[in-house]
């Protein structure tokens, strides 16, 4: 029930928006009675953050399997963006909704937008650093490019999303060829 809870709120989510989307309206699109969805979460808020931490939880989960499987840092941020933009093509409401939500200022305290917008940057932080320290990324300033990274990534998939509807795969290629030239000694 949790899923389908999930699923009917971030359709609702991307199409209306968080304003629009009623707990009443999110159980009605589930075919749940409301009280089933508070059962599972005390409000809407506490629905979203839940959302954002799966997907947190999701990305930090593929992160550390690609940084045990792959000897390069390099290596691993380019399988990250590969497997973070499979994800995203295989659910594009949820994409929009991460990227739109994220930046809602009604949403911004909540453990999980804090943990996507923060903790993801720290994560690419710490692989820029490793692969500093082993030779293959280039001196800089990895807690500034970090960010750089994270947002343009986030800013190619709202790009995709929003206005352009460019081709995922040739987005995803250009985005990891700018990235590999900017960061790699190679």
């Amino acid at each position: 029930m949790k899923d389908t809870i999930m699923k009917a709120a971030v359709s609702l989510l991307a199409s209306a928006g968080y304003g629009a989307a009623s707990m009443r309206a999110i159980a009605d699109q589930a075919g749940v009675a409301v009280g089933s969805l508070y059962v599972h979460y005390s409000s809407k808020k506490g629905l979203i953050d839940q959302l954002f931490k799966d997907a947190f939880a999701s990305r930090m989960a593929h992160l550390l399997d690609l940084q045990a499987r792959l000897p390069s840092s390099v290596d691993v941020l380019m399988a990250f963006i590969d497997e973070h933009f499979r994800q995203l093509a295989a659910d594009e409401s949820l994409a929009l909704v991460l990227i739109r939500e994220s930046q809602n200022p009604q949403l911004a305290d909540l453990p999980g937008v804090r943990s996507f917008e923060e903790d993801l940057p720290k994560a690419f932080e710490a692989i820029l650093e490793q692969g500093q320290r082993q030779g293959e990324i280039r001196p800089l300033d990895a807690r500034l490019v970090s960010h750089l990274i994270f947002h343009m990534i986030r800013s190619a998939v709202y790009e995709r999303q929003i206005c352009c509807h460019h081709d995922p795969l040739s987005l995803r290629d250009e985005l990891k060829t700018f990235i590999k030239q900017a960061i790699s000694t190679r």
